[in-house]
């Protein structure tokens, strides 16, 4: 198999042309109006990336990012790759899972993007494959791929110091196995998620976008999950809302937690408290499920690439409140809180989150943020009482 000896593949996923042209239509819609509306707002323009303007340009991302994963097509050309896919591996649909559309966003010349060799697998997860599709045409080599790397096992340190030194991953991966194949509208990119890959530099003049599946054989726990054969039963729902109605109601709300997280610093007040707070003020903001659900993820990922710059507690805090989909989120409050608050406020903290959104998922980030703190795991029930995903299926 193909993919077995190289590491990745390239195939025509199959959805129908009509449906592809539709999703690709939106996607040029959720561009053009999100970022219009974003300069209007903060007065600023950013035709190229531009550091200086990396909170706006990231918040148009996350907005666009966040319509187009619950796009009706996006969920239905998932199926179609999934479909088309296991025709090549041939999966257990019953063992095996899938997480939901991940958009990925290149400006023109962002550097933010271009990051260096790693693999996607965990070590904890054997069977692991990334798919990913253009939704626009990619001939200036989007992605460089390490052919059959996925053949060469390492150690969990030597990766890590393969990825922050690049003279030493010169040195380890041989240039000759280096590969940056084009990829059309169409067609889907997949590889073994123990296959070295990079992202490339946008060279071109305008706003490249694709979406990433993963198929896994135990569920990524910090993404939303459902088995392959749930994926297939799905049917997808087209909810009708304008979208610059939605941007602006974005943009706004926002604006009003950018303002929260300012003052969060002066504040001595728990996550429990501060969380009550925050549930109380969404129900006021009268939003629809899907809102919230858009709402959930556009926070999180626009405090995932600016928290290495600033505190981004409530943002990350105002998504679980939406909907309790940030499982990397979770972590990031429950590791502050046992830093910042005592082990009691922090303790009340995920009670409460356990008793609101009891899932695999929430009780694996819960652990993985505790690690090793044997007062917290002493008092904390982490066993799996309800077996179900936390899924949307």
């Amino acid at each position: 198999m193909e993919i077995d000896e190289k590491g990745w593949l390239s195939q025509k996923h199959g959805l129908d042309s009509k449906l592809m042209d539709a999703l690709v239509c939106r996607k040029n819609e959720f561009f053009c109006t999100v970022i219009e509306e974003v300069k209007s707002e903060y007065k600023v323009d950013f035709d190229e990336f531009d550091k200086s303007k990396l909170e706006e340009i990231e918040l148009s991302k996350a907005i666009v990012r966040s319509l187009l994963r619950f796009e009706k097509n996006s969920i239905l050309l998932g199926q179609a790759v999934s479909k088309h896919f296991n025709e090549i591996v041939n999966f257990d649909k019953k063992s095996m899972y899938y997480t939901l559309p991940y958009p990925i966003i290149h400006f023109p010349k962002d550097t933010s993007e271009a990051g260096p060799k790693h693999k996607d697998a965990y070590d904890d997860i054997p069977i692991f494959f990334t798919a990913w599709v253009p939704l626009n045409d990619y001939y200036d080599k989007p992605i460089l791929i390490v052919e059959k790397s996925h053949l060469k096992k390492e150690n969990f340190y030597l990766r890590h110091l393969r990825y922050r030194f690049k003279p030493l991953d010169l040195i380890l991966s041989p240039t000759k196995y280096n590969r940056t194949p084009d990829i059309k509208i169409g067609e889907y990119f997949a590889w073994n998620g123990y296959t070295d890959h990079s992202g490339l530099l946008n060279k071109t003049s305008g706003i490249t976008s694709a979406l990433v599946f993963r198929f896994t054989n135990v569920p990524v726990y910090h993404e939303r999950t459902l088995l392959l054969d749930e994926l297939d039963r799905v049917e997808p729902v087209e909810y009708d809302y304008n979208v610059r109605e939605i941007t602006k109601k974005f943009i706004g709300i926002f604006r009003k937690i950018y303002t929260i997280n300012s003052t969060y610093a002066n504040s001595s007040k728990s996550y429990l408290e501060l969380y009550i707070e925050s549930t109380e003020l969404i129900q006021s903001w009268h939003l629809q499920e899907h809102e919230k659900e858009k709402l959930s993820f556009m926070l999180a990922l626009w405090a995932q690439r600016l928290e290495k710059v600033k505190d981004v507690s409530m943002f990350y805090l105002y998504s679980i409140s939406s909907r309790a989909d940030s499982f990397y989120g979770l972590q990031y409050l429950i590791r502050k809180s046992i830093k910042n608050y005592s082990i009691e406020d922090t303790l009340q903290f995920i009670k409460m989150i356990q008793n609101k959104y009891s899932s695999q998922q929430v009780n694996y980030a819960i652990k993985k943020a505790i690690n090793k703190n044997s007062t917290l795991l002493s008092k904390i029930d982490l066993e799996n009482k309800q077996t179900n995903l936390l899924s949307w299926a």
